[in-house]
Formats: C-alpha cells, structure tokens, sequence
C-alpha cells in the first residue's frame, strides 16, 4: 500500500483509535501481570499475590523507593480509572539494597549520566567471594512506554550481606586501561570499594569518591483512597472545555418550509425527541413550562422531532407517520418551535458529539446541545435534562475558562496551575501559543483589571517595566481578537497598547494592518504615515512596512519599500529575503534569484534562501530557470542541515529528485515528508504532499502554476 493513499502502520493505529472509542478495551480487559525471577532461566507468575493484576488499561509505570525503606514501590499509570496508582511494596524481608544517584562532569559526559552502566559485584554470606555474583543495571532516561523511573539506580542484593566493588561506566567514550579494570582516572570507568549495603551513595565522575547520602526530604502525604465509581446513569452533562464551531444546519417545519438552526441574539437550545420516546414528552412539557424564563434570558429552544428520519437530506414527509408529531407540535407549537430533524442534521450533530466526546456513542433520544450567542457548542445532555439545570447552565455560557474548566470536571481533584509562573503574561503567552484563546484572554483580562486604576490615571503611576508590561498585555489581547476575527474590539485594544508602548513601530503597524483589512483606507495609511515619519531610516522599519504590504496582498507597495529597506542597509539579509519573496510573486524570478544567491552566505536567513532557489529551480514553469543539478545539490544540503526532519525542506528535495529524473528517491522522500507533516497535524501540507506523490509515481516531475510578470 502506498503512502499516495495512506501509511499503513498510522493506519492500523487510526483502526485501533476507533475501536476504543466505540467502546473496545485496549488491552482487552486482561489483569496486569507481574513476574519473579526466581534466580535461573524461569520466572514465577505473582501478580494476584502482589495485588497487581488490576483490570486497567496499564500504560505507565515507574519503579522508585518512595517511603526509602530500601524496597522499590510502583507507580501506575493507566488509561481508565483510576489513572494513576501508588503501590507501595509493604514486604518484610531481611533482604539487602544499595542505592546510588550519578552525575557527569557536564562536558564529556551529560550531567544525568544518562547512560552510564553499573556493574556490583558481591560476596555472598559466609565472607566467600562469588565470581558469578555480579549484578549490572543503566541508567536511562525513560523505560517502556513514557515511563522514567527514579533516576537513583536501585539494586537489590537479596542474602548478600558485603560489596567486593561497584564498577560504573560512564557514557563518555573514552577508552579504558589495559586489563579491563581502570582507576579514576582512566576517565570513562571508575572502581569504587569499601562500600556497604542498606546505604544510599552519591557520586560524581571523576571524584574517586562515593559518599554517604541521606533520604530525600518530602512533604507529601498520601492517603490511601478507593476509587468511588459513579453510578450508571441514563443521564450525561458534557461541559465542553474548548468549544465546537457549529456547522451551517438547517431544519423543515411541518408545513415543509426550511429554516436556518444557528443563535439569533442569544443562546440556543437545539433538542431532538421523538412521538414514542416518553421522557422527550415530559421534557418538551417541561420546557414549555419554562418558557416565560427562557424568553427572560434570550434562550432560543427549537425541539426537532427524529420520527421522520427516512430521508437522506430532508425528514420524508410523505413516507413516514408523521400524525403522532403533528398532534404533539399542535399542543406544543405554541410554546416551542417544532420542527422535523433530517438524517443530515441528525449526522452533523452526532460529528458534534464525536468530537466532544472520545468513546463514541449513538445519540440517545432525548438529546439536547446548548450553543452560545457566538455559535459555538457550549454544552450536550444527552438524557432529559432538567430546566433548573438548563437555567443555571446559561449563566455558565458567559463565565471565565476556569470556571467553565470546574464545571466540566465530574470529580473534584487538585489543579496544577500552581506550579507555572504566577505571572499572568506568561501564562496567557502559554494559552495562546497551546491554542487556548479564550484562557489567554482570561489571564489578560485578570492583570489589566489589577492595572486599572493606574490606568484610568493615564498611566502616570507606573513605572517604565509596568508601563511596558501593561502595552504588552493591550497588544498580546489586541492580537488574539484579531486572530478571532473580532476587529472592531482587535483596533480598540491596538490602540490602548499604543498608549503605553509608542515607541514601538510594530504595534503602529499591527493596528495599520488591521485597519486595512477592514476597509478604514484614509486611518490606515494616517498609522502608516505616522511610523514612517518617526522611523524613516530604520532598516528594520522599512522591512516592517514591506511585511505588512506583502501580508496584505500589495506587492507593488511591498518591493517599494523592501527595496528601501536594502538600499538603507545592502546587508540586512531579512530585508533582502522579503523582498526577494516578494519579487517571486511578482513573476520577476531572474531578479529574486540574484536576491537569494546574495543571500546564501547569510547564516540568518541561509536555510530558506537555499530551498527557495531550490524549489524554482525544481518546479518553475519556465524552463530557463530550472537546473536540476543546482536544486538537488541546495536541497540535499538543507535535508542534512535539518537533519531530515523538517517536511519542507523534504518537499523540496523530493522535487528536485523529481527534476533530475530520480523518481525513486523522489517518492521515498516524499513519502518521510508525508509521515513529519501528517504528525504535526499540517492537514493541507499533507494532502499537497500527497498530490505532488502521485506525479512522482508516474515518473512526472511537479510544476508550479505560472505567474505572469507584473
């Protein structure tokens, strides 16, 4: 199978992914297992006698001596609950340990001594030294599946009651003396004796000494818990953390006339029963009941009915008995609006319910999915759901993301926000760059608030860093609006950030953009002026502008003033490169080329010049500017500057493959580039990838659509 169509390993795994989430158990409910080695070639079953066959979906474990008792506790991890398990080892036996926590030198060896090989060598009980009596562990950095142990290196050393010598390799590469036992320094092996057991050593390379270390001080207390399962229940309330955009439905009524389903000026309820379904009847009573507070809060119900589910696109109102719903919408008709679910819709809001929800499930009737005034999908009760709750439910649709994060937790636990910075432009830096707008804004909104009386003051009571502090906030919020679409509140905060941070250009500029986008010309180009009348020999400036211009689509204004920008400073390779991208779109190849070329030896920007020339050189419609030998050579030295990882630059090598006729490499390359762009989730990328394959498999190099010169 190629990967034209799909990797088969990802696929199987997409396979296995399904058939979790409808409910099949990963490690088909088996027990956990635990094996003794009994001192030869076999090994003894003990997981009931340990307590470690658990029917979890296991997935982590991590070996250390918690309680320094000198025994090894286990830490589980697993799928299904409870997800994490501390099983403290309680055996009482007379058997002996030792234990030694490693560190490199940091320059020939990292400071963990990740690597580092530990060999014990024992006398047994009478004084007799035992040849045979050597034990051998390394220290890793992670073991089975994103597991990391203790990095103390436990040995148990069963009845042995002395250590004739402790052996550690260091993984530094450096070369033993002759005779295969060395001293300290013999650089990468070191001996160490006179040690004893039931002890804890800390070592570092190259000081020839193992010394004596105390347990580590820890202030944690665990209290053993069991697990309370929540009843089974009919009934679920899904709080959705981060929000679905609502897709484009539509519903007919019972007179056959199509309406749009999305939130008019406020919330709605979208709910689906049917004229058998007993509990649907009770809720839509219920609903009706409610209806004068509903109205109150600006809720929107509409209740569709699923009896006429035999259509592909539309209910079929002619094949289905629809009598039983038509009686119902004429009692109810009055307090809600009716009308008939299609097989579409029904399709679409079960997509919903996939995406909300891992293990997936057929709706159940009654089902209700609550959308905020923006349309986004806020809330889905699968099961009736109680008016009251539905009431308190809309005052959730407005709360801060911690709140809604509370809401939606089914079960009370510890947050982890403590152990992040405390300031909240850090944190908001963090949610936005983890895709989390609404949490970013939050933490935004949390500092201006404590900022404001300041604020209100013009800002005269804070110092140069508050002052700056303050803008960045302004400007960070201003740039999530814009993201969000949301340009008319995106200019306002743009502007507040301008009060605090006028000497910095980008922010004029970013509120240009802005103002371009949206069709206010004359205010723009006022921004505009004004930066480049205070800045009008910066080199940074001018390649600002001419950013600004080419994210806008203006190439004429973009090569005007990247032209500037080089013509200030012929050095500065990024004013150089943009406007050698520029240029490029223009259909002015010859002259991007001599851009890019002066650009090779410029480590700033070398990489992507080099894949630019060699993508022209590769694809260009023109043959005057492809040169196969040029592209290959370029691409090849990109590949191994990135270490073959980067998708991009493996586009473009595959390319050039392609343009030298060497199809096999060619489809090999792309086939890794596929693999790197599917992981980091670059959907487009990949199917591009994937298109671009199919040509390299009919033995067709790949050509760019031709851009007529401006």
């Amino acid at each position: 199978m190629s990967l034209a169509d799909d990797d088969p390993y990802l696929a199987q795994w997409n396979v296995v992914g399904k058939m979790i989430r409808r409910g099949s158990s990963f490690s088909g409910r088996e027990g956990n297992c635990c094996f003794l080695n009994t001192g030869g070639t076999r090994f003894a079953d003990v997981s009931a006698v340990t307590g470690l066959d658990q029917i979890d979906d296991g997935r982590a474990i991590a070996l250390v001596d918690w309680d320094h008792d000198g025994d090894l506790d286990i830490w589980l991890g697993s799928r299904t609950g409870p997800r994490v398990r501390l099983m403290r080892n309680n055996l009482d036996t007379k058997n002996r340990f030792v234990q030694f926590k490693l560190q490199g030198n940091g320059v020939t060896c990292n400071r963990d001594a990740i690597g580092a090989r530990l060999e014990i060598h024992l006398v047994s009980d009478g004084g007799v030294k035992s040849e045979n009596r050597k034990l051998i562990k390394t220290l890793r950095a992670g073991e089975g599946f994103v597991s990391q142990s203790s990095k103390w290196v436990h040995f148990g050393l069963g009845p042995a009651d002395s250590i004739e010598r402790l052996v550690v390799k260091w993984p530094d590469g450096g070369t033993p003396e002759a005779g295969g036992e060395s001293n300290v320094e013999a650089g990468n092996i070191e001996t160490y004796r006179n040690l004893e057991t039931n002890r804890r050593y800390s070592i570092i390379q190259g000081s020839g000494e193992a010394k004596l270390a105390g347990p580590t001080a820890r202030n944690v207390t665990l209290t053993p818990t069991v697990p309370k399962v929540p009843a089974p229940s009919s009934k679920a309330r899904v709080v959705l953390v981060k929000r679905l955009e609502l897709p484009n439905l539509s519903y007919r009524d019972f007179d056959g006339q199509d309406h749009p389903l999305s939130p008019r000026n406020g919330p709605l309820l979208i709910n689906l029963w049917a004229s058998w379904c007993r509990p649907c009847l009770k809720e839509l009573q219920e609903f009706g009941q409610h209806r004068t507070e509903f109205e109150k809060l600006g809720l929107q119900v509409v209740a569709l009915c699923a009896d006429g589910l035999t259509g592909e696109d539309k209910g079929n109102l002619d094949g289905t008995d629809l009598t039983a719903a038509r009686n119902i919408a004429k009692r109810r008709g009055g307090q809600l609006q009716i009308g008939l679910a299609s097989r579409g819709l029904v399709r679409q809001l079960t997509e919903l319910s996939h995406q909300a929800v891992y293990q997936h499930r057929p709706l159940p009737l009654p089902v209700s999915f609550l959308v905020d005034r923006r349309g986004q999908l806020a809330l889905i009760y699968k099961g009736p759901v109680d008016p009251e709750q539905l009431l308190r439910d809309l005052a959730l649709l407005d709360a801060m993301p911690r709140e809604i994060e509370r809401a939606a937790l089914p079960f009370p636990g510890r947050g982890s926000r403590h152990l992040f910075s405390d300031r909240e432009i850090d944190k908001a830096i963090a949610f936005r760059d983890a895709g989390y707008p609404d949490d970013c804004q939050y933490e935004l909104r949390i500092f201006l608030t404590s900022k404001l009386p300041q604020i209100r003051a013009g800002g005269g009571d804070l110092d140069d860093d508050a002052r700056r502090e303050v803008g960045q906030a302004y400007f960070l919020l201003a740039t999530v609006e814009r993201e969000q679409g949301r340009y008319p509140t995106a200019v306002k905060a743009y502007r507040n950030a301008l009060q605090f941070l006028d000497d910095i250009p980008n922010a004029r500029l970013a509120l240009f953009k802005v103002l371009w986008r949206t069709k206010q010309r004359q205010l723009a180009q006022t921004e505009l002026d004004e930066v480049m009348r205070r800045w009008p020999h910066s080199v940074q400036v001018a390649t600002a502008i001419g950013q600004a211009w080419l994210e806008l689509g203006q190439l004429d204004k973009a090569v005007e003033h990247l032209d500037r920008g080089v013509q200030i400073d012929p050095t500065n390779g990024p004013a150089r490169f943009h406007l050698a991208v520029a240029l490029q779109q223009q259909g002015k190849v010859g002259e991007a080329l001599e851009h890019y070329d002066r650009l090779l030896l410029d480590s700033a920007v070398a990489i992507i010049a080099r894949n630019n020339i060699a993508w022209i050189r590769s694809t260009h419609a023109d043959a005057r500017y492809r040169s196969a030998e040029v592209a290959v050579k370029l691409a090849e030295i990109n590949a191994r500057a990135t270490a073959h990882r980067d998708p991009a630059k493996l586009d473009t090598l595959a390319a050039a493959y392609a343009e030298a006729g060497r199809f096999d490499r060619a489809v090999a390359t792309a086939e890794k580039a596929i693999v790197l762009a599917r992981a980091s989730n670059q959907e487009q990328f990949t199917t591009d990838l994937k298109a671009r394959l199919l040509l390299y498999l009919a033995k067709k190099p790949y050509r760019e659509p031709a851009v007529r010169e401006r």
